[in-house]
């Protein structure tokens, strides 16, 4: 299948590649010198930003009349992101006068990460669909399996890595998350292949081969692998997959569950989230992190703690001391206690950033169940509960994590418009613009 692109896309995609090749826990894992280390990985959040909202006011302007003046709540939530920035801006510079301006921008830089969905959406309209654009978005997680995997074997071969610098372990395995998007592809993928469709490729496949692999020779966060296997079986259960391909699914499904009950690996699962058990520590940290944030923003529930530096204003963001525990001392991490770390971050602004498009990501879901669309149905589902679960910790709003969020903004926006109609139905001039 070939792609259609004119200049201008073609200039688009390449901006959009260069976003997500740098953002990628892929570069994480890649031996820099010093100056491509601050500048492409320690830096990316900040100037990744900048480009982001040029390039997306850039698509606005020179096509919102012909492609973006149907995407209404796009507008209205991007309009309602600036506004809150501006806002926690200058209660940061009001309040914390040892941040410098750079350090206060660069709190506030990943939110503007939503003006990405502007550019995804073009290539959309563009590609009159979604699938060759999700498609590229393989290729970049088919890199990332293969660069993690070629390091697994190698630490299991040989005992070292070839591009991991550090290495971490746990279980005699190498810990290393590809992040959000890398899981928001992967499930994509998933809803292709289960469906049976004639629009699942080879690189589909490919993908759900290469992230099963990954899951079983990697470490996972247990919270982003309880997440991502809940999420598959919401597509499968919700999506177009015919009745015998779920009976064969299901029987599959029931074969593992039972191989890994009776082999205890799921009581082994659910006890390391016991505060006694080999992890307690990390359990323990996140219960009296959620505590100490939720604290913080009811003491100033409109902004929260805001915009503070970590390094100036350390012991306000991490807690006032260390906590020792299991042998150790440890912090607290705004990404560790998801949600209520946003809430005690920016205040009641959390709830117009994060909850309110998932409210939103909710009603498109349920439309598409309701209607028993299912070519989208099993996604929207998968991807409401791949949120909500990773909202308590290991949030999508994390700058490791937030490129995936303007991709599921893209696409939850682009299904409302072409693919629920029983929205569309109760707006006549959306109705409109679908039909000219």
């Amino acid at each position: 299948m070939k792609l259609k692109y004119n200049r201008h896309t073609i200039f688009y995609t390449l901006i959009f590649f260069l976003i997500l090749m740098v953002e990628l826990n892929f570069f994480g894992v890649v031996k820099m010198n010093e100056t491509v280390q601050f500048i492409v990985y320690e830096n990316r959040s900040k100037w990744v930003a900048v480009v982001v909202v040029i390039v997306g006011l850039w698509c606005w302007n020179n096509n919102g009349r012909s492609i973006f003046l149907k995407y209404d709540f796009l507008k209205k939530y991007l309009l309602l992101v600036s506004i809150s920035l501006l806002i926690l801006y200058i209660d940061a510079w009001i309040r914390y006068p040892r941040n410098s301006m750079l350090t206060t921008y660069g709190q506030g830089a990943v939110y503007l990460y939503s003006y990405l969905s502007i550019l995804l959406i073009f290539l959309f309209e563009k590609q009159e669909g979604i699938e060759k654009v999700m498609r590229l978005l393989m290729i970049v997680s088919i890199i990332s399996y293969t660069v993690t995997l070629i390091d697994c074997f190698a630490y299991y071969s040989i005992g070292n890595t070839i591009f991991l610098e550090e290495i971490i372990t746990r279980d005699n395995k190498l810990y290393i998350n590809v992040g959000s998007l890398i899981n928001i592809v992967s499930l994509y993928a998933i809803n292709q292949v289960v469906s049976g469709t004639k629009k699942c490729l080879k690189i589909e496949k490919l993908t759900v081969l290469l992230s099963l692999l990954y899951f079983l020779f990697t470490y996972q966060s247990r919270a982003n692998l309880f997440a991502f296997v809940i999420s598959s079986l919401m597509i499968i259960c919700c999506g177009n997959v015919s009745m015998r391909r779920k009976i064969l699914i299901s029987i599959l499904i029931f074969s593992v569950a039972l191989a890994a009950i009776i082999s205890g690996y799921v009581n082994q699962f659910f006890q390391s989230f016991s505060i006694e058990g080999s992890l307690g520590s990390s359990t323990y940290i996140r219960i009296s992190g959620w505590k100490y944030y939720f604290s913080q923003f009811l003491k100033n529930p409109f902004t929260g703690i805001g915009f503070a530096g970590p390094t100036q204003y350390f012991s306000l963001i991490h807690g006032n001391f260390n906590y020792y525990y299991q042998g150790s001392y440890h912090n607290f991490y705004y990404s560790d206690c998801g949600f209520v770390g946003q809430l005690a971050k920016m205040g009641m602004f959390a709830i117009i950033i994060y909850v309110w498009p998932i409210v939103h990501f909710i009603k498109i879901a349920y439309y598409a169940v309701k209607n028993k669309n299912k070519s989208i149905a099993g996604m929207t589902v998968g991807y409401v509960v791949f949120l909500i679960i990773t909202s308590a910790s290991l949030i999508v709003l994390d700058y490791e994590r937030v490129i995936a969020w303007p991709v599921i903004i893209a696409l939850f926006e682009y299904f409302e418009i072409h693919n629920c109609s029983t929205i569309l139905k109760h707006n006549d001039f959306l109705r409109k613009l679908q039909i000219n």
